[in-house]
């Protein structure tokens, strides 16, 4: 795999930028990043020896060396002189977007959103769907719950729609629909219409995709469908994803994969954002406590200063 990976960064990868496909879980792949700020313009990125037990272990779930294999100079997102859009040039859009710090817990979930999506949108055979556009709404709906800036969320999605070229507005009344077509059926409604189709545009749409046989999967699509399950009644977990998966004629191995990578995930935020409250609770409380400690010295020095401007008069 790493061999494979070498080769393949080297033949998609600009110079000494180094594999821009599995930076992300650095510990999954070969490449890792070599930063001070994970934002700066002078990123650099350098291969690293991974044991092999990762190297052997984890080998089914590099998705981004998938996405690599199925790209091309034809695919659906080239530069103006006719190259492969790099994920370079899609977090330097994002950054001429959005010209806001973003908080430290936040910034990886953001770079990582924009990879893995920019990895699927340049694969060969990429088609937007309202699936799709589920799956991006609920990452930014739960992920970005708590934060700090409300006033700044919106512009902050909207960001990332443009950097990877999608429409955001678009996207969230897709969204929206899909959302609301799927409240109102159960599971096996649901899975009968995505194996029959019918006169229903979804139905269609999602009988569509089971019959494509060219159609990729991405993660943003995975999480999609989680949220169907979730909108139907049902609980998302590896049972139900083989059902779906089998229905959709999709990998079930991916998308319990994303399943177990989300709950992960939201699972170390919700740690992060609790820490981070902790510690700016104690922070509050030692401001306080210099500030009373402030006002103290001030009241003692303003009662030293009142006792000595009072007892010059009482000697005389």
């Amino acid at each position: 795999m790493v061999i494979i990976q070498e080769q393949l960064c080297k033949q998609v990868v600009k110079p000494r930028i180094g594999c821009q496909a599995c930076f992300i879980l650095t510990w999954h792949f070969s490449c890792r990043v070599q930063r001070h700020d994970l934002f700066s313009h002078r990123n650099r990125w350098k291969p690293v020896q991974v044991p092999s037990v990762y190297r052997t272990k984890r080998r089914m779930e590099c998705r981004s060396i998938e996405n690599l294999k199925e790209s091309s100079a034809s695919n659906s997102l080239p530069t103006q002189n006719g190259t492969v859009r790099t994920v370079a040039e899609t977090i330097s859009d994002f950054l001429k977007h959005f010209r806001h710090p973003i908080p430290s817990i936040y910034r990886t979930i953001v770079q990582e959103l924009l990879v893995t999506t920019h990895l699927a949108r340049v694969a060969v055979g990429f088609q937007y769907d309202p699936v799709f556009a589920l799956g991006y709404q609920m990452v930014t709906q739960v992920f970005f719950k708590s934060y700090p800036k409300v006033e700044e969320k919106e512009k902050l999605f909207d960001s990332m729609c443009k950097a990877l070229l999608l429409d955001y507005e678009r996207m969230k009344k897709d969204a929206s629909v899909l959302e609301e077509w799927t409240r109102s059926r159960t599971e096996r409604e649901i899975l009968l219409a995505i194996e029959e189709g019918g006169d229903d545009p979804l139905a269609n749409l999602l009988h569509s995709i089971a019959q494509n046989d060219g159609f990729v999967y991405s993660r943003l699509f995975g999480l999609g469908l989680v949220r169907m399950m979730e909108l139907c009644g049902e609980e998302a977990n590896s049972e139900r994803c083989q059902k779906w998966a089998s229905a959709l004629h999709i990998s079930s191995l991916k998308l319990e994969q994303d399943l177990d990578t989300y709950q992960q995930s939201l699972e170390r935020l919700k740690q992060a954002e609790q820490l981070f409250a902790e510690l700016e609770a104690r922070q509050k409380k030692k401001l306080a406590e210099k500030l009373a400690e402030k006002a103290k010295r001030a009241q003692e020095e303003a009662m030293k200063a009142e006792q000595q401007m009072t007892e010059p008069n009482s000697s005389v």
